[in-house]
Formats: C-alpha cells, sequence, structure tokens
C-alpha cells in the first residue's frame, strides 16, 4: 500500500512515462538477492569457496543491468559487495561482474557523440563531484560520505555476522546520501521509494520520513515546469497548455502568490528533513549489533494522503489558471526594437471564438516600461472603437519573459473574424525588443513596415473539461486497444494485492476448493 498509494510511484512511470521504473526494479531486486547472499553464506559457514555464491553473483548481474538504464544502480554495487563476500578476490570478481554487464552494452555506442556525452559524461551524473568548503578545501560532499560508508563496511568485520536486513539500510544511506548531495530532478525520488519503504518495518519511525518525502513530492509538482504538473498531457490534448501554480498565481491572484512564494521553501526542507531521517535511522541500523529486527505494520489512513495532496495540488492550479489556456510557438526568432510610439500590429490565430486575453513573450527591455495592448476584430477596424485594452509593466515578466495581457472580461468574436491586436510602447525612455519569425503567413506591421510573420504571441481561451475529456481519452486512450488492455490487466492485479492486503480477498490455498 505504501508503494501504491505514493505519489512518486504513480507519477514518475505512469503520468510521466520516465523509464526510472526500470533501474529502481532491478536495484531493489538486487537489495533481496544480497539479502540472500548473505544468508546463504550465514547458513553455510563451514563451506569455503574461492568464488562468490550465485546469489552474490547475481545481484552483481542485476545491478549491471539496472545500470544500462540509469547510472545510479552501480552506486549499489561496492557496498553490496562489501557486505555479502568476506574474501577480497571474491569481491574484486563480483565488482568486474556487475562493471562488465554496463561495458558490454555500451560497446556498440563507445563511438557514438550522442551516448558518450549525453550518458558516460552527462551533466547530471558528473553534479556527483559538485563541491563544497569544509575547512577551507574543496570536497565533494557526496564521495566524502560515500567513502565514509566503504570505510566503516571494509572495517566492519566479518561478514557472516552481517544481517540480511544490513542491505537495505545499507542501500538506503546510499540513496540518502545521493538526494542529500547531489541536485537532481524530483521525479528522481522514486530511485529511494522502495528501500524507505522497506526498511520501516525495522524502523517504524522511518513511516514519518515516507509521509514527508511524499508530501515534499506532491507540493513540489506544481512549482515545476509546467509540463512536468498540470499540463503534463499538453502532447495529447492541447486544451492542458495552461501555466503552473506560481505562474497562474502571480497573474490571478499576485497576494496568493507572494504567500506560495514565501511558503516553498519549506518544502524542501521538509524533503530534506525527509532525507535525512532516513540517513539517521539507516546509518544508526548498521553500526548496531545486527540482529534481525522486524515490526507489524498496518494500514493506517494517511497512507493516501500524499496522493490525494497531489491531486488536490493539480487541481487547485487548474483552478487558478482556467482563464490562461495559451499555445506554444516553437520557429527561429529574429528580434525588433520598439521604443516610446512605436507599435506592432498583429494578425491572431484562434480556434475558440472566446479570447480571455493574450500571452505576448518578450526578448528584452530596459528599463521596465508599460505596453499597451488594444484588441480588435480584425485588421481593417484599427481606427475604430477596440473591444479592449489591457495596459502592463515590462517589470510583471513570468516564465521566462512573458507578458500576460488579461481581459476584465473575456471577447467574443463571430466565425468570420481575424483578431488583431495593437501593442505600443508608452514609456519615453524604454525601449522593448520583441522576438518574430517570418516562417507564417500571418500579417505582421512594425510602424508603417509590414511583412508575413507572427510575434511570439497567442491567445488565451478558458480551459474547458468537455473538450480535455474528449482530447486525452476519447481521442487517445479510448483508442487504443494495447492501452486499454494493459490498463484492464493492471487494475484487476491491482485491486486483487489491495484486496489481499486488508484481509477482504483471500487466495485459495492447496487442496482447498
Amino acid at each position: 500500500a505504501l508503494w501504491a498509494w505514493s505519489p512518486v510511484a504513480i507519477y514518475t512511470p505512469f503520468m510521466m512515462g520516465q523509464n526510472d521504473i526500470y533501474a529502481t526494479a532491478f536495484a531493489v531486486l538486487s537489495a533481496y538477492t544480497a539479502s540472500k547472499a548473505i544468508q546463504f553464506t550465514s547458513q553455510n559457514q563451514s563451506k569455503s569457496s574461492l568464488w562468490p555464491t550465485k546469489w552474490a553473483v547475481l545481484t552483481s548481474i542485476l545491478l549491471g543491468i539496472g545500470s544500462t538504464f540509469k547510472i545510479y544502480p552501480l552506486f549499489l554495487l561496492p557496498p553490496l559487495v562489501l557486505i555479502i563476500e568476506r574474501r577480497w578476490w571474491q569481491q574484486l570478481i563480483l565488482l568486474c561482474i556487475g562493471g562488465s554487464v554496463l561495458g558490454l552494452a555500451s560497446l556498440p555506442f563507445l563511438t557514438t557523440p550522442a551516448y558518450v556525452n549525453g550518458v558516460l559524461l552527462n551533466p547530471e551524473g558528473a553534479k556527483i563531484f559538485r563541491e563544497i568548503q569544509i575547512f577551507g578545501i574543496d570536497v565533494a560532499p557526496f564521495l566524502l560520505g560515500y567513502l565514509i560508508l566503504l570505510g566503516y563496511l571494509i572495517t566492519d568485520g566479518n561478514p557472516s555476522t552481517h544481517s540480511p536486513q544490513m542491505t537495505w539500510f545499507t542501500c538506503s544511506v546510499v540513496m540518502a546520501l545521493l538526494f542529500l548531495w547531489v541536485p537532481t530532478p524530483f521525479y528522481w525520488l522514486i530511485w529511494i521509494t522502495p528501500f524507505l519503504i522497506s526498511v520501516m518495518d525495522k524502523a517504524p519511525k522511518l513511516s514519518l520520513a515516507w509521509v514527508a518525502l511524499q508530501l515534499a513530492f506532491a507540493l513540489m509538482l506544481s512549482s515545476q515546469h509546467r509540463e512536468l504538473g498540470v499540463a503534463l498531457p499538453i502532447h495529447l490534448a492541447g486544451i492542458f497548455n495552461v501555466p503552473n501554480l506560481p505562474t497562474a498565481l502571480a497573474v490571478t491572484q499576485p497576494t496568493l502568490y507572494q504567500v506560495f512564494v514565501t511558503l516553498l521553501p519549506a518544502v524542501n526542507s521538509l524533503l530534506v528533513a525527509a532525507l535525512l531521517l532516513v540517513l539517521w535511522y539507516s546509518a544508526k541500523a548498521l553500526t548496531q549489533e545486527h540482529k534481525p529486527v522486524k515490526h507489524s505494520l498496518k494500514l493506517q489512513w494517511w497512507i493516501g494522503l500524499p496522493t490525494a495532496v497531489m491531486l488536490l495540488s493539480l487541481s487547485v492550479n487548474l483552478f487558478f489558471s482556467r482563464n490562461l489556456v495559451s499555445r506554444n510557438n516553437w520557429s527561429s526568432w529574429q528580434t525588433q526594437p520598439l521604443t516610446a510610439g512605436d507599435y506592432v500590429l498583429q494578425e491572431l490565430g484562434s480556434e475558440r471564438r472566446e479570447i480571455t486575453g493574450v500571452r505576448l513573450r518578450l526578448a528584452n527591455t530596459a528599463p521596465s516600461a508599460i505596453l499597451k495592448m488594444c484588441l480588435y476584430r480584425d485588421h481593417s477596424d484599427i481606427h475604430r472603437e477596440p473591444l479592449t485594452c489591457v495596459s502592463m509593466n515590462t517589470a510583471e515578466q513570468v516564465e521566462n519573459q512573458v507578458l500576460y495581457f488579461v481581459f476584465d472580461e473575456p471577447a467574443f468574436l463571430e466565425a468570420d473574424n481575424t483578431p488583431t491586436v495593437r501593442i505600443q510602447v508608452e514609456d519615453t525612455n524604454a525601449t522593448i525588443t520583441l522576438p518574430y519569425t517570418t516562417l507564417t503567413d500571418k500579417s505582421l506591421q512594425f510602424n508603417e513596415t509590414r511583412l508575413n510573420g507572427s510575434l511570439d504571441i497567442s491567445t488565451l481561451s478558458r480551459f474547458s473539461i468537455a473538450q480535455a475529456f474528449n482530447n486525452l481519452v476519447v481521442e487517445n486512450i479510448l483508442k487504443d486497444t494495447r492501452l486499454l488492455a494493459a490498463i484492464g490487466i493492471v487494475t484487476t492485479l491491482v485491486v486483487l494485492f489491495l484486496g489481499i492486503l486488508v484481509g477482504e480477498v483471500s487466495l485459495p490455498t492447496s487442496g482447498s476448493s
């Protein structure tokens, strides 16, 4: 239940579609086989062997396979090897086995720059060498903690005295060190989640760490790039192209935005607190006498709380951005400066007849200035009264130099209208630089100069639940028979698993009808 109702486990593999689940599965399986190796060694202490046990070899192979998806399982290889085998040559054999799996998988791609630069020399992976100063010396904190752990395991004595549960605590220490000291994407937290769950029945106080980590993840989701949060389905349903919660609040509710920004550091602190708890209790378990300890865990109401918070956070995001649906423009941009008195006429494209505002990206502005934008039904109406006008200070830019001109009331257009906006600089000492492209057939006019092109501009419209459901479910999910079959199978298994877990369903035992 801790895994099934984890926001990390729901979001990263199923909602986002990241392949981290594969590396995580192999890492967890290797911790299990390592615990079996310790158990096998302790039961066969009288038998001396020059070669590692089959369980130890399997552990190295699994970590090697996991590292072909993400490199991090290799960080678990040295500490686990030190735990499960006694002799240095056995440990060396296991290290070579794990490393050779990744090496063999890499051979066909070693001459490919994309593989070398994007995988072996991945900038995200290189962050393990990130340094801080300790006593005036530049030190990589993750590597320092990692070497301390290896040093302790090397001097820990006879591996035959180890408990099988030691493998889980060791992996938890490595993962906690990684996330505490290395800047990582938030969705990588799926790596540590199963290890945290695996040690909770040995250290029940870590349930607090599970709740804190999952809540932090759920709350962080709304402050990430919008396509990692509420706009995640954008490539299946463009109606979801809305800003993330901080941007939506900055545009529509400035006071709430200030509250949100003030409280945001508390979310990061919650995550750090969870990781410190994992590190503390896991390290404490490693240094204590290795006696198997297990506590009885019961299903608790708070297990579903973080997932509820995640869904509530996304819903709140959608509520505050409900009038800010836009589109993305991908072009090679040129730039055009505007000074006081200059104006731009831009023909807009709109699939919807209701316009709630306009989204405009700037290239540069110095100093801040006032931009006035007026909306007309058609290019021929620019000498008549506009439908609406909005003035914005360029200091109110959000999300990568974007200004949102939100109308007090939506503007309604006829089917044959070609909406056009007039943008003018109202400050006398300011220079505004606008990006534009000539790769469209829309009408663009800088003062008296006309050309075919477009600013980085988009109309805003309302979010429609009916359209979102139609795009996302009817036109995509319901038309994919393989996906529907997979959903049915997974749903059946999950329901069966949870039913057994709470004692409402029991599987027939051998000999029963």
